[in-house]
Order: C-alpha cells, then sequence, then structure tokens
C-alpha cells in the first residue's frame, strides 16, 4: 500500500475542485486540435472502415475491417499501443474516440453492433455499447472489457455507458475482472439485446432490425432523439424538447397516411 501511495504522490497538486482525485494520477495537460489527433494516429496504418447501404431496406453496414490484426481498432492494436506509448498521445486517442462514438451515440438512427468471433474485446466493447443495441452470435467469444489486463482503463466512454447500461455494480465487476459474458449471461445483465445463429447471423440481424426501424423514417429518427434526450437531459429537459420533436409528426405525411388507413384499429 505504501508503494501505492509513494508512485501516486508524485502527481501534480489538482484544484479544489478536484479533491476527490488527490491520490489518484490525473492528467492536466492541454487538449489538442482534432487536426493535431488525426495527424498522429494516421501514422498508425491498416485495415479500413467499409460502409454499405441497401437501398431497398434503407439499413447500414459498417464493417471494421482489419483481418490482419483480428479486426482490433486503434489501442487495441499492440503495434499502434507501442507506437503512441504516452500520457499526451493517450489522451489524444481518447479525445477523438469519444467524438466518434459520441457522434455515433447520437446519430438520429437506430445502430446494432453484431458480435461474432473471438468477441469484442477493450477497445470494441466500448463501440459496442456506444450503439443502441448489441447482438451476439450463438458461438461468439462475448463481450470483454480487458482493459485492466493491459494496465489501463476504459477511456472512449465505455465504463460510462456500461455504467448507464447495466448498472455500477455489474459494470465494476466487468471492469475489474476483465471476464467475457456471453450467450444467457450477457443476456441476463442487459449487456445484450439478442442471440443470433452463427451460421445465419448477419440476415438475422437484419431481420431484427427492420422490426424496430419499420416505421417512418421521420418517426425512427424523432424518437432515437427522444430517447437519448431522455437518458442524458434532466426530466423536465426532455419532456420540454419531446413535444418540440413530436409537432411536426402530427399531421405529416406518415400521421396522415395512418389515419386514412385506420392503422391504430388494425
Amino acid at each position: 500500500m505504501w508503494n501505492i501511495l509513494g508512485y501516486l504522490r508524485q502527481s501534480k497538486p489538482l484544484p479544489a475542485k478536484y479533491s476527490q482525485y488527490k491520490y489518484l494520477s490525473y492528467y492536466s495537460g492541454q487538449e489538442p486540435s482534432t487536426a493535431e489527433i488525426r495527424a498522429r494516429l494516421l501514422q498508425s496504418t491498416g485495415g479500413s472502415v467499409d460502409l454499405e447501404k441497401n437501398e431497398e431496406t434503407g439499413i447500414a453496414t459498417l464493417c471494421l475491417n482489419h483481418p490482419e490484426r483480428r479486426n482490433a481498432v486503434s489501442g487495441g492494436d499492440l503495434n499502434m499501443a507501442r507506437l503512441l506509448s504516452n500520457p499526451d498521445d493517450g489522451f489524444s486517442m481518447a479525445i477523438f474516440m469519444q467524438k466518434v462514438l459520441h457522434r455515433l451515440e447520437n446519430l438520429p438512427l437506430i445502430s446494432v453492433a453484431l458480435i461474432e468471433g473471438t468477441g469484442a474485446l477493450g477497445g470494441g466493447s466500448e463501440i459496442a455499447v456506444a450503439c443502441d443495441f448489441r447482438l451476439l452470435t450463438s458461438n461468439a467469444g462475448g463481450i470483454a472489457f480487458v482493459h485492466t489486463r493491459l494496465g489501463i482503463t476504459p477511456a472512449w466512454g465505455g465504463c460510462t455507458r456500461l455504467v448507464c447500461k447495466v448498472g455500477y455494480t455489474k459494470a465494476l465487476d466487468l471492469l475489474a475482472t476483465g471476464r467475457k459474458v456471453s450467450g444467457e449471461e450477457a443476456l441476463k445483465i442487459g449487456i445484450v439485446d439478442g442471440i443470433v445463429d452463427s451460421e445465419n447471423a448477419f440476415t438475422e440481424a437484419v431481420e431484427w432490425l427492420k422490426i424496430r426501424v419499420q416505421s417512418d423514417v421521420e418517426v425512427v429518427k424523432s424518437l432515437k432523439t427522444m430517447a437519448r434526450n431522455a437518458e442524458v437531459m434532466s426530466y423536465d429537459e426532455s419532456l420540454a424538447e419531446e413535444k418540440r420533436l413530436f409537432a411536426p409528426l402530427w399531421g405529416g405525411p406518415a400521421n396522415k397516411a395512418a389515419l386514412s388507413k385506420n392503422i391504430k384499429h388494425k
């Protein structure tokens, strides 16, 4: 214990408002620009992010394609981790990825992470919990926040989102142990929302998603935004925004079409 405290006391003193961190190492450097961060991250190359849209269903597929690194992302690629192995670069990577995943999380559409093969590990798990839903294939390795095995913590918003999704105690257990959760346990604790057959995973995932995006696109967009508001805003703020998001839909094309067909009573 004394060795730990001796190390932590080397940290720079913090302002009074951060007094709860007085026994922690805490980064107090300046935040670099996005352009600076992008230039630094581009020193590590390889892999691609592939986007395809099915015009018939309106469903887009985003694939993280880096097979030679087992589809590792950013810090999960150990070569990249070694290249950027210092607090300044770690902070920059965290800034960049938090912005990326924040944009993903707040897109006015419904997103699903389909987790296959060895599963969503480390950075992959942080991307998965930034999606609205998560589906596991029946033979997938599961989801694991393995950061502690590398002597780090989540940094892309994974800790915050996991606590919001499964609660403090379960989240702390998963983060502290780094263990994988899959199958029925993953469903039980709410970290995944369904299991699909590994032999027909993509088709089943698309069918699962179709049920949830079958409404008019403007309705889906507004509904997603309402739900996100309810999660991150105060109760009163969310109520205020809800009525403003609803109003343009009332008497809109989808509403009129439904009324003309008496859909409510079918």
